[in-house]
């Protein structure tokens, strides 16, 4: 008996890709995009490809919009890259309004204003230029807007008897207001002061912070003076 080799051709054990589906959300779609190019593309960039007219909605799933494999596959890739490019860059030179707040310490009221005024640069996705957001303490401190209560402690007087004396001699006007939450469905109308405006009160002629001794309370100077001119005092008794 003799023993005969059998030879069997080898056999292919690669699993067959699966096709694409014709349409992916943008999640999907930035993956893809992203293990094609090599790049950390991103939801965010497919959206503004979406924006800059480069790919278009192809159908939708529900509410959420679906986009064409083939369209997405054909994009020039140095378009995406540049697309992906300057977005990290901006990430990295920019920062959340939160994040704002927390790194000067400032109102998300007045920065928000800062940038609706042109005083720092607001770029995508709501986000504020780092280096614009330092100076604001170094350029604009004064510019913030405190409200009585905080002003009246910026002068060390009483809020808010002594602040309506202030008012009433024309010191210090309110530049705006706000509207605080005091329930669940009520609000009150609240003013706000330019913190530059109320530093400035101490520079008045004629009022002397300082000349108390230093038991006294500097809240009793403004109230002490006050009730000396007939006209301030019957304003503030008024109000």
């Amino acid at each position: 008996m003799t023993n005969t080799a059998v030879e069997t051709a080898p056999q292919d054990t690669a699993v067959p890709e699966k096709p694409l589906p014709e349409a992916l959300g943008a999640q999907r779609i930035a993956a893809l995009l992203a293990e094609h190019l090599g790049v950390p593309v991103t939801a965010d960039d497919v959206t503004q490809l979406v924006e800059l007219k480069h790919l278009e909605v192809h159908d939708w799933y529900k509410r959420w919009a679906l986009y064409s494999t083939k369209d997405a596959l054909a994009l020039e890739p140095e378009l995406v890259k540049t697309l992906v490019a300057e977005r990290t860059a901006w990430q990295a030179a920019s920062i959340t309004r939160d994040e704002a707040v927390a790194r000067i310490g400032w109102h998300w009221r007045d920065i928000a204003r800062m940038g609706d005024e042109g005083r720092v640069k607001v770029g995508r996705f709501g986000r504020y230029l780092t280096a614009d957001i330092d100076r604001l303490p170094l350029e604009a401190e004064g510019e913030r807007h405190v409200t009585g209560q905080m002003a009246a402690e910026e002068l060390e007087i009483r809020y808010p008897t002594d602040l309506r004396y202030v008012e009433a001699a024309g010191w210090l006007t309110p530049v705006t207001t706000m509207e605080l939450p005091t329930g669940r469905y009520r609000t009150t109308t609240v003013p706000l002061y330019r913190l530059a405006d109320v530093r400035a009160v101490r520079e008045i002629p004629g009022v002397d912070w300082n000349r108390s001794p230093k038991w006294a309370p500097r809240r009793c100077r403004v109230t002490r003076w006050s009730r000396s001119q007939p006209r301030l005092r019957e304003r503030g008794d008024q109000e």
